[in-house]
């Protein structure tokens, strides 16, 4: 499903509940989107903390410092303007994938709560992934608690995750049992989880 929201957008965000593999998801998708020319680089950032658009940019002096450097280009004496223009212009000649994790707290989480980053910052980061959809080569897989449409509107194709299928439950729940002491013979009846299983409601953390 995200390969497949790709083909027509720029910008996805996959959402799901705390606990459903969310960054579990995305790591692997990326590692197979890499593996098989989907893109030529990766990046990762994680919006746990608070993190302005100017630090976010580091990420691509820290990738491409030294093809830039080869190039004459110091991105240690470049200001935040110049900063934010090369980027732009590196990401519209290079494919990648960046993964923005758990960008919920951007705007306050839960909805109501406070938010480390002000308006102006807010608007700032959603500005610069407007950019990126239109004017590079970058694809953004962003992950969220929820579908951040107060925020983004409708710039990400949004991507639910679904519960994991009652027989993947079953299967997670033996390898989780298998790790304590007489845990295989705790899983010869396997109809007694069948109710403790559909109360995860298929949620990998709920289940170990």
């Amino acid at each position: 499903a995200l390969d497949r929201a790709f083909d027509d957008h720029r910008v996805v965000l996959l959402h799901a509940w705390a606990g459903a593999g969310k960054t579990s998801t995305v790591l692997e998708f990326a590692r197979w989107y890499a593996l098989t020319g989907g893109v030529a680089g990766v990046l990762f950032t994680s919006f746990e903390h608070h993190l302005t658009l100017a630090r976010l940019l580091d990420q691509i002096g820290g990738q491409f410092g030294p093809a830039l450097e080869a190039a004459g280009v110091q991105w240690v004496t470049l200001d935040d303007r110049q900063r934010l223009q090369l980027a732009l212009q590196v990401l519209a000649q290079v494919p990648v994938l960046w993964i923005w994790d758990n960008i919920e707290p951007v705007t306050g989480f839960p909805a109501g709560a406070d938010s480390a980053w002000t308006p102006a910052e807010q608007q700032e980061l959603a500005g610069f992934l407007r950019d990126l959809a239109a004017r590079t080569r970058c694809r953004v897989l962003l992950t969220s608690r929820r579908d951040e449409r107060g925020w983004l509107g409708d710039l990400p194709a949004r991507v639910a995750l679904p519960p994991v299928p009652l027989l993947e439950r079953l299967e997670l729940a033996r390898a989780v049992a298998a790790r304590r002491p007489g845990g295989r013979e705790e899983f010869l009846q396997v109809e007694d989880w069948r109710p403790l299983l559909a109360f995860t409601q298929g949620n990998p953390l709920t289940i170990t």
